[in-house]
């Protein structure tokens, strides 16, 4: 697991040295125009959430608007001119998650009771980046797809309440997009718990044939001995004969061994 993440670690900062070397070289620069937009998102707490504690509303919804506008151009314009890459889709995700939390921290500002869905909101994040750092790619499931969508309808609530006195849609929106917040990460750890038993029923499934393979070998072995011992003088044949009695014990071993490791595979495949 450690070497995996080391691995992951190593491309990561070779593509960002890559990327750093485009913006270097004048004519590589475009290359990185959508990753430079997305970075841009992770300015979005320095200048929205001063907006929105100091009740700046056309400030507020200006910054809201630009930043969001950067979320759909980076999109855009690496599809469009083919410079898509890894690394700027894991920084989309990454910068996406900071712009959501950002916005829900500046509606926490007047609802404080939202921070429990801040709270929320970093642990899922949290299992995602501990998912990709540990070489498993996150996978959106629908109840994230509608939780994300839930999510943006409680920070515009949060935002609009102490203007347009919606506190009560506020608070049923907060219940809602909770809940499916729990219910996210509840299946990301459920899935979580599913791959552990894979990884354990495989390294059982190794170790089996790995036993296997050390019988056939021990049968080799002793067949060897049975009949090197044919032309074995007389007064060695005892000799050979506690050494055969020993391997054969040892096949014993193992063949209990390995029934054993079957037996704990039918376990973990249940």
């Amino acid at each position: 697991m450690l070497k995996n993440k080391r691995k992951i670690w190593n491309e990561y900062k070779a593509q960002l040295n890559n990327a750093l070397n485009d913006i270097k070289t004048p004519g590589k620069r475009h290359k990185q125009i959508p990753n430079i937009l997305t970075i841009l998102r992770m300015s979005a707490p320095l200048a929205i959430i001063p907006s929105a504690i100091c009740g700046n509303i056309p400030a507020l919804i200006g910054l809201v608007t630009i930043f969001s506008l950067t979320d759909v151009a980076d999109g855009f314009i690496a599809r469009k001119f083919n410079l898509t890459s890894d690394l700027g889709k894991d920084l989309d995700a990454i910068c996406d998650k900071i712009f959501a939390l950002t916005l829900l921290l500046s509606a926490a500002i007047n609802s404080p009771f939202l921070l429990f869905s801040v709270g929320l909101e970093g642990i899922i994040s949290f299992i995602n980046i501990y998912k990709k750092t540990s070489g498993e790619e996150p996978k959106s499931s629908f109840i994230g797809k509608l939780k994300t969508w839930a999510l943006f309808g409680l920070v515009g609530a949060g935002l609009t309440s102490p203007y347009l006195k919606i506190n009560k849609i506020l608070k049923s929106l907060f219940i809602i997009t909770t809940g499916m917040q729990a219910l996210t990460i509840k299946s990301y750890l459920k899935e979580n718990e599913k791959n552990e038993i894979q990884e354990n029923t495989n390294s059982v499934v190794q170790k089996e044939e790995t036993n296997v393979s050390e019988i056939n070998l021990t049968k080799t072995k002793n067949l060897s001995i049975e009949r090197n011992m044919i032309n074995k003088p007389s007064t060695k044949r005892e000799v050979i004969m506690d050494k055969l009695i020993e391997m054969r014990q040892l096949l014993a071993n193992y063949n209990n061994k390995c029934i054993e490791n079957h037996n704990l595979y039918k376990k973990l495949k249940k």
